[in-house]
C-alpha cells in the first residue's frame, strides 16, 4: 500500500472539510483516532508534554464511556478533542439516519464541534447533514501506522516526506497501532522541533 498525501480532486469533493489549514507560520497539526487508550493515550500525552506540543484527539464514544476519566484528562493537558462517532462505523456502509444516530450517540459524551468520520469514509448526503452542526475534519498526511508490519522508520519517512506548514497529520492511539506510534513520535517530535514547527490543536474554524 502507497502512503500518499490526499490528491486535490479528492480535496475539492468535500470543499467544507478541513484537509489543511493555510498559514504562513510554521505550524503542523498532529490528530490521534481511536481512543482514548489506557497507557497509549497517556504515553502519547507525555511525549507531547515534552516538546509543549497540542495535539487533537478524535475519541470514539464507546472508549470514552469507558475511559471518563483519561478523556477527562486529554482536555485538562491542553489537547483538543473531537467527535470519531460512538461505534467507529464506516459511511460508505451505514445508511444516513444509522450514520447520525452514531455520532449524536457519541455527542452524548463528547462535547466537541470537530467531527472526523471513521477511515474517511462518509457519503455527501450524510457530510452535508453533519457540516451542519460540526467542522469536519480529514487529514492531508496519512502515514500508515495501521498497516501490519510498518516499521517505525518508514513510518516517520511517509510523515516526512509530504510534510508542510499546515498539515494535518493522522496517527492512531490504539492497541493495534501503539508500538510503532510510539517507537515512532519521540524521534517525529525532536525533528518537527528541529526543522522549528510548533504544534497546535485544530481550530473550530480558520
Amino acid at each position: 500500500m502507497n502512503i500518499v498525501s490526499v490528491p486535490n480532486w479528492i480535496r475539492r469533493f468535500y470543499r467544507q472539510a478541513i484537509w489543511k489549514i493555510p498559514t504562513p507560520e510554521k505550524v503542523v497539526y498532529l490528530t490521534f483516532d481511536d481512543g482514548p487508550t489506557p497507557m497509549i493515550t497517556e504515553s502519547v500525552m507525555d511525549l507531547l508534554d515534552e516538546y509543549n506540543a497540542k495535539a487533537t484527539f478524535f475519541c470514539i464514544g464507546s472508549q470514552v464511556e469507558k475511559h471518563e476519566r483519561l478523556f477527562q484528562n486529554i482536555q485538562d493537558r491542553g489537547h483538543r478533542v473531537g467527535n470519531h462517532t460512538f461505534n467507529h462505523i464506516s459511511g460508505w456502509s451505514s445508511t444516513p439516519k444509522d450514520y447520525l444516530d452514531d455520532v449524536e450517540r457519541a455527542s452524548q459524551v463528547i462535547s466537541s464541534g470537530l467531527f472526523r468520520p471513521p477511515y474517511g469514509r462518509i457519503t455527501k448526503k450524510q457530510f452535508n447533514q453533519i457540516k451542519k452542526r460540526y467542522t469536519v475534519v480529514f487529514w492531508d498526511i496519512i502515514p500508515g501506522d495501521f498497516i501490519q508490519g510498518i516499521t517505525s522508520k518508514k513510518l516517520l519517512k511517509n510523515t516526512l516526506k509530504y510534510l508542510k506548514s499546515g498539515s494535518v497529520i493522522v496517527f492512531h492511539d490504539s492497541i493495534k497501532c501503539g508500538d510503532v506510534l510510539l517507537e515512532t513520535l519521540p524521534v517525529l517530535l525532536e525533528e518537527l522541533k528541529q526543522r522549528g514547527y510548533r504544534l497546535e490543536v485544530i481550530p473550530f474554524e480558520y
